[in-house]
């Protein structure tokens, strides 16, 4: 049996932390985001899909973990009864989510370098409709 390193340490325990922390976490932004004084406002918008798409994240990652456990205690993986395609939709899934989250957050910076930088025509292009259109 291999020695335990830190990596591994925190692979079993922080990763399950991560998870119930972060999916709490997202769920209140999420309601934070949709209360009706952010309603009206265009970086709710962002705030909501980027906390529906790091919750994705994070139950894809812990599935793979789980997956990773299986295959090393029983042999048997998660995926292992659904075959190839479940496999590579949830890879696909995975992936997806990751660049929306990246993409998220570079569509609210630029939102924020308009309204700082071009301060009259923040009402032109920081609209909540524009946000939903980029979404």
């Amino acid at each position: 049996m291999q020695s335990l390193t830190w990596g591994w340490w925190l692979l079993q325990f922080g990763t399950p932390i991560i998870v119930i922390l972060g999916i709490p976490g997202n769920i209140l932004s999420f309601l934070v985001m949709k209360a009706r004084r952010y309603r009206n406002k265009s970086y709710s918008h962002y705030l909501c899909t980027l906390a529906v798409f790091d919750s994705l994240v994070l139950v894809g990652k812990y599935l793979t973990r789980v997956d990773a456990i299986l295959q090393t205690t029983s042999n048997r993986g998660l995926f292992d009864s659904y075959g190839d395609a479940a496999c590579k939709t949830h890879n696909f899934a995975e992936h997806v989510c990751y660049l929306m989250s990246s993409w998220l957050v570079l569509c609210m910076t630029l939102e924020r370098f308009i309204a700082v930088n071009f301060p009259f025509k923040k009402d032109l292009f920081c609209k909540p409709r524009n946000a939903v259109t980029v979404i």
